[in-house]
């Protein structure tokens, strides 16, 4: 027998992948954006998934966020389409698609305030509502370093219910909140326009 075989000890094509995905730590974001680059699954506008990219090289915190929630998406398997950025009528357009929904991602490292998480939602709403895309959308909020330390699934469970329920958000379907790369809870708008928590159960 023995055709065949031999064949994962992997010729290099998984640009590096499989010892280390995930492993942000001992990557650097040269390499980390490189591999986000070369990867077939993402998709859509080159030209904002380059200015992001760079950003993220130069350090930014924001396109930092956006480039993890990035490799976590394809971790998972998923497929990434870059919207391209488009103003309007001041309010920018969600970032990403992903497996067809359309996901805006804000990222906080500074100590959760009372009303970030409100903040966001409500402009995650206002994006997905002004895209013009006519489809509703969901909103992926990360937290690192002391947002993710001061955050509590009791304190961020409040703010996300303040803002994303039967009355308010119409635009969103789901609200995620990440800690630390980790999800901490999920929120997802049921048929009738109620809001469940789906994680944890």
């Amino acid at each position: 027998g023995g055709d065949g075989k031999g064949r994962e000890t992997g010729e290099g094509e998984g640009n590096g992948r499989g010892t280390r995905e995930g492993d942000g730590a001992t990557r650097t974001v040269e390499e980390r954006t490189q591999s986000v680059r070369e990867n077939p699954k993402v998709t859509g506008d080159r030209a904002a998934l380059e200015k992001m990219l760079r950003e993220a090289e130069a350090g930014d915190p924001g396109a930092m966020g956006e480039l993890e929630a990035i490799e976590r998406w394809l971790a998972e398997g998923r497929e990434v389409e870059v919207l391209p950025e488009r103003q309007n009528a001041g309010v920018k357009n969600p970032d990403y698609r992903v497996d067809g929904e359309v996901v805006e991602v804000k990222s906080r490292t500074e100590s959760l305030s009372k009303r970030w998480i409100k903040d966001q939602i409500r402009s995650a709403n206002q994006q997905v509502e002004q895209s013009g895309l006519g489809e509703q959308g969901a909103v992926e909020l990360q937290l690192r370093e002391q947002a993710a330390e001061s955050a509590t699934l009791e304190g961020v469970e409040r703010q996300v219910r303040g803002q994303f329920n039967e009355n308010r958000s119409g635009s969103l379907n789901r609200v995620s909140v990440y800690r630390n790369g980790e999800l901490l809870g999920e929120w997802i708008r049921q048929l009738d326009g109620s809001v469940t928590r789906t994680y944890p159960p």
